[in-house]
C-alpha cells in the first residue's frame, strides 16, 4: 500500500514536472520568437541607418563640389570682370585722346 501511494505520487510529481517542461517550452518558444523578431527589427534598422549614412556622405560630397565650383566661378567672373575694365579703360584712354584732339 505504501509503494502504491508512493507510484501515485510518483506519477502525480512526474506528470507536474511533465506539466511545467510544456509551459517552459512555449515559454521559450516565444521568448525565441520576439528575439527572433528583435534579430529582424535591428538587420532592418542597420540597414537604415546604412542607407542614411550613405546619403549623408552623397550630400556632404555634393556640397563640397558646390563649394568649389562657385569658388571657380567667383574667381573666373573675377577674371572677367578685370577684363572688362582693362577694356573699359582703354576705351576711356581711347576717348580721352579723341576729345583732346578736337
Amino acid at each position: 500500500e505504501n509503494l502504491v501511494l508512493q507510484k501515485r505520487n510518483l506519477s502525480l510529481s512526474l506528470k507536474s514536472k511533465q506539466s511545467d517542461i510544456s509551459r517552459l517550452e512555449l515559454e521559450l518558444a516565444s521568448v525565441s520568437e520576439d528575439f527572433r523578431l528583435k534579430i529582424e527589427e535591428c538587420v532592418s534598422l542597420t540597414d537604415s541607418l546604412e542607407q542614411v549614412r550613405s546619403e549623408v556622405q552623397i550630400v556632404r560630397n555634393q556640397m563640397i563640389q558646390a563649394e568649389a565650383d562657385a569658388r571657380d566661378q567667383q574667381e573666373s567672373g573675377r577674371d572677367v570682370i578685370a577684363c572688362l575694365e582693362k577694356t573699359m579703360a582703354d576705351k576711356e584712354n581711347e576717348w580721352e585722346s579723341c576729345r583732346t584732339s578736337l
